[in-house]
């Protein structure tokens, strides 16, 4: 099954086979600039207008971290050593 993001008030997987919404969103209390994936894609960071930045599980959309404050352009995750 292929994902991709898609992103507005919230961000949200989609199954690129069929364009169903995969789980449910990930919301933000404002317009979602952007998300990455990590480089296993088990986890996504997003970063909203809202001036957050916050951390999920891709299983089930569940916050891994508090949500913190932060403006962002762009992101990327390193690799774990």
């Amino acid at each position: 099954m292929a994902e991709h993001v898609y992103m507005w008030l919230r961000a949200q997987l989609w199954d690129a086979t069929d364009g169903s919404p995969i789980g449910r969103p990930m919301e933000h209390g404002g317009p979602v600039f952007g998300a990455v994936f990590n480089q296993v894609g088990a986890r996504i960071l997003t970063w909203s207008y809202d001036g957050t930045a916050r951390l999920w599980y891709v299983t089930d959309r569940s916050p891994i971290a508090l949500t913190v404050p932060a403006f962002f352009a762009s992101q990327a995750f390193s690799a774990d050593r």
